[in-house]
């Protein structure tokens, strides 16, 4: 553990001497990704503490899936037609409802406030450690130094700085599987169990839409 006083001292230095500009996210791309809640009750089914999405991204031609595999839940948001689509299947039944979108789509960001920490193994993987730091709460984020791809992003929050740094996890996003380019399009098409394609969706009430889904922290969402 590294004393608070020198704490700043030491990330700063990294960060000037390393001479390294943020790193530009990805902007199409097709993933698996664990999202793990730390202050969960695993021995308990709700809520989960593990979430298992597969993502297909492409912020180039603005098109967005999730499919939850823990909830046998697929979510597709076509913003270059304007309209989303909530899937949703307990045991025979599918629910199907749509909406309009009515904004744009979040475009991909790190922070400028992100600084650069070092090298470090996440999941096997080389990688290079930025961070954002909120004081009570920091962020470390991992990409991999070989391919540059998304590792992992961890949300900490920081019980104490003195007489040694303390933080305690509270959310991780690991990411598996990543392939960087565009999804074909047919695969933002509606899944084949719904009947009667987009006509057999059910209108959501006043084309509120759907929440955003956090893909990776808020440096991703859709």
């Amino acid at each position: 553990m590294i004393p608070s006083r020198l704490f700043s001292i030491a990330v700063l230095f990294v960060y000037v001497c390393s001479g390294k500009e943020p790193p530009k996210l990805p902007l199409k791309w097709t993933a698996r990704i664990n999202i793990t809640a730390h202050h969960v009750d695993k021995t308990k089914d709700y809520p989960p503490w593990l979430k298992r999405m597969k993502v297909l991204y492409d912020y180039e031609n603005k098109r967005f899936r999730a499919e939850f595999e823990h909830t046998n839940r697929t979510v597709i948001r076509r913003y270059d037609q304007g309209k989303e689509f909530l899937v949703t299947r307990v045991d025979e039944f599918i629910d199907c409802r749509k909406s309009k979108v009515r904004e744009s789509m979040p475009a991909p960001s790190l922070p400028k406030e992100a600084f650069y920490v070092g090298e470090d193994f996440v999941l096997k993987e080389k990688c290079d450690h930025w961070q954002e730091d909120f004081g009570t709460l920091q962020v470390d984020i991992y990409f991999s130094i070989k391919t540059g791809a998304l590792v992992r992003v961890q949300v900490e929050t920081v019980e104490k700085t003195e007489p040694v740094r303390l933080t305690m996890p509270d959310l991780t996003y690991d990411v598996f599987e990543f392939e960087e380019g565009s999804p074909k399009e047919e695969l933002f098409a509606l899944p084949a169990d719904v009947k009667g394609g987009e006509e057999g969706c059910e209108r959501q009430p006043n084309d509120i839409g759907f929440p955003y889904v956090h893909i990776f922290h808020h440096y991703y969402r859709a």
